[in-house]
């Protein structure tokens, strides 16, 4: 019975270590099995540099219209980074230039700006120009920033020849108002009718041809003097013609040529045109 026995315990105790061993290795593939494994941390894309500004030049005021030989306003705006430049203008001409390359491609421009002193950009800027011809004229704004050509979009201008002034109207002709006037010691008579005045409007002549009568009147004749005139000495039956123009209102008086008696007196009215 013993060595049975013996055997049988011996079974047990192999068994038992087997069983051990599966138990510690199920624990192991079990503790293995459970084991989180962890990821490497993620690595940070590397930072990205601020993208640069892109160079653009904007036309700000933009006059569609103007008179030929009068000054225009034009302004433009330069976005980029911080630069500096040597050359800007506003470049035009009468036909329209669809991808210009070089200032050139237009015939006209304004005056430079920055070619003396560099000019900072971003930044804005203006000019004036006259353009002495009228029609339809194209135009951009330009700069030249690191050796390269920029233009802004192409805008038009008519531009109208100036109006007419009107012409002046010419000066009226002076008139010649005429008369013939009879004259006795006694007065003057225009139509046998006795009058004490005459009327002249301003800016004509006057001419007036005086007789004296060869009654009522001194023998020695009459003499006319005023306004600036004087007849002389007319013997009655003759006459003498003085021509003027009275700038104001005067007298015309006759004397008794030997002895300067004042006889009468004829007033010249200036009347307003």
């Amino acid at each position: 019975m013993k060595p049975k026995l013996l055997l049988a315990i011996g079974a047990l105790l192999v068994f038992a270590i087997l069983v051990s061993g599966c138990t510690q290795q199920g624990q192991q593939n079990d503790t293995t099995g459970n084991t989180t494994v962890s990821n490497p941390p993620a690595q940070e894309p590397p930072a990205q540099e601020p993208e640069e500004t892109p160079i653009a030049i904007s036309l700000t005021t933009t006059p569609s219209t103007a008179i030929a030989g009068e000054s225009l306003a034009i302004a433009w705006s330069i976005e980029s980074p911080e630069k500096t430049i040597n050359h800007t203008a506003v470049h035009y001409g009468p036909s329209s230039v669809s991808n210009p390359q070089v200032p050139a491609d237009y015939p006209s421009a304004s005056d430079f700006q920055c070619t003396q002193t560099p000019c900072s950009i971003p930044g804005s800027f203006s000019t004036s120009l006259s353009i002495p011809e009228s029609g339809t004229y194209y135009y951009r704004a330009h700069a030249i920033v690191d050796g390269k050509h920029y233009w802004s979009s192409e805008r038009t201008i008519t531009v109208s020849a100036p109006a007419q002034a009107p012409a002046p109207e010419p000066e009226p002709e002076p008139s010649v108002q005429e008369f013939s006037i009879l004259a006795d010691d006694s007065g003057f008579y225009i139509d046998g009718s006795k009058v004490s005045s005459i009327q002249v409007s301003s800016g004509n002549s006057a001419k007036i041809n005086f007789t004296v009568s060869t009654s009522n009147v001194y023998y020695g004749g009459l003499q006319i003097k005023g306004c600036g005139q004087d007849s002389g000495s007319i013997s009655p039956g003759s006459s003498k013609t003085i021509e003027f123009s009275p700038s104001v209102a005067c007298t015309l008086t006759s004397y008794w040529p030997l002895s300067g008696v004042v006889k009468a007196r004829l007033q010249l009215e200036l009347m307003q045109a």
